[in-house]
Formats: C-alpha cells, structure tokens, sequence
C-alpha cells in the first residue's frame, strides 16, 4: 500500500502495529533484564561460596604451618639447649 493513498484508518492500524510491537519488545527487553539479573545474582552468591572456601582452606594452611613450626621448634630449642648445655 501506497502511503500516499493511505486512510486515517490504514494510519491508525499501522500505529496499532507499531505500538504492540514495540510493546511486545519492552516486555521482552524486561524480561531478558530479570534473567540477567537472576544470573548475577547467582553469580555473586557463587563466588562469595568460592571466596569463603578460600579463605577457610588459607586458614587451615596457615594454622597448620603455624602448628607444624611450633612444633619444630619444641623439639629444636631444647635439644640445642642439651647439646649446649
């Protein structure tokens, strides 16, 4: 159809079409902004479970290294102390 030749009505439904569709891609842009929102959030609670994963095995390394040494040192001390002594 020509425009030119085109009816208030012919307008008036185009107009209709126009604004369902751009309707149609606010619901659907909405949408795909939840969903991306959702996998974000997702995202996060993941990453906070690996970040408090490495943080309690950084612990558990530091608390054995720290135990492993004072234990060393328990034998060490006083057998340098009997060889001085």
């Amino acid at each position: 159809m020509d425009i030119a030749f085109a009816t208030k009505e012919d307008l008036n439904l185009w107009g209709n079409r126009i604004e369902a569709r751009l309707t149609r891609a606010a619901e659907e842009r909405e949408a795909i902004e939840e969903r991306l929102n959702q996998r974000i959030e997702l995202s996060e609670e993941r990453l906070e479970q690996k970040v408090e994963q490495v943080r309690s095995s950084l612990t558990r390394t530091v608390v054995a290294s720290v135990g492993a040494g004072s234990a060393f040192l328990a034998v060490v001390i006083p057998l340098a102390l009997y060889l001085i002594g």
